[in-house]
């Protein structure tokens, strides 16, 4: 029998559920593109059926963990938490002007240039129609990737090390999965994010929110063309991005600040 608290067994247990579902997705991605091809028609397509093969292995694990989290909070007195829908538009505020401030910097800076595999990924997602665009990108694959990375790898990382270095590392478990540099910054920030809201509101449901909120916002971007000019690397597309940057930044402060007031959460230490 292995022990459960050796450091080795503590880290096979972070890691084995994201290559099982990194093999599933990958391997129900190439059978899916063997039916109906490869192409950038099919891609979205091939990605929701891949993504609905997943969930239910990457569910498995959460289910693990969630029961063993309940089986603790009987055993001692849970900290109140601000579920209201007061903190659900603080996440998707924050969440819509951190997703459009990181993706216009980003993309203006030079890391587009030398990211060969950028392009490629972004024909892909925005090669299919509207409705498959919407039900993969901006609602499938946020239920996948945040059941599994903060549902499932930021709370064993959180066990593990505590919740600071859990969540610089789940973000960094969930950008080494996209494999450009433009797509691996902009995961690795949105997922400091991500995990952040899942620690103040004790649920992966509110990187979920956020997730979603994110996705979409870059879905109906893209499609409508809308903001198109924030992009476009002048000195008011750059003032624009910073800006709402900034704005993000001091609504997450007041998201933090406010919820610890009024509803007296114990700030994470």
């Amino acid at each position: 029998m292995w022990n459960r608290n050796h450091p080795a067994v503590k880290l096979w247990d972070i890691l084995y559920p994201v290559a099982v579902y990194y093999a599933v997705l990958v391997i129900a991605m190439f059978l899916f593109q063997g039916i109906f091809g490869a192409d950038e028609k099919h891609y979205m397509l091939c990605q929701i059926l891949a993504t609905l093969a997943a969930i239910p292995v990457v569910y498995h694990f959460y289910r693990q963990d969630a029961r063993e989290k309940a089986e603790k909070e009987k055993r001692q007195e849970a900290a109140p938490r601000g579920k209201t829908v007061l903190s659900a538009l603080w996440i998707a505020a924050v969440s819509v002007c951190a997703g459009i401030s990181l993706n216009n910097l980003i993309s203006m800076s030079p890391l587009v240039a030398i990211s060969e595999g950028y392009a490629e990924a972004n024909r892909n997602f925005y090669g299919s129609t509207l409705f498959l665009e919407l039900a993969g990108s901006a609602f499938l694959t946020p239920v996948l990737e945040e059941m599994l990375y903060r549902g499932v790898v930021y709370g064993r990382l959180k066990k593990l090390l505590g919740w600071i270095p859990a969540v610089f590392l789940s973000a960094l478990f969930f950008a080494l999965i996209h494999f450009n540099i433009v797509q691996f910054t902009y995961a690795f920030l949105l997922g400091i994010l991500l995990a952040f809201f899942t620690e103040r509101e004790g649920s992966f449901l509110a990187a979920l929110l956020g997730h979603v909120t994110v996705n979409l916002t870059a879905v109906l971007r893209t499609e409508t063309g809308a903001l198109a000019w924030t992009m476009d690397q002048s000195p008011a597309a750059w003032t624009f991005s910073i800006i709402l940057g900034i704005l993000g930044i001091l609504l997450l402060l007041g998201y933090a600040g406010l919820f610890r007031k009024r509803f007296r959460v114990k700030v994470p230490k």
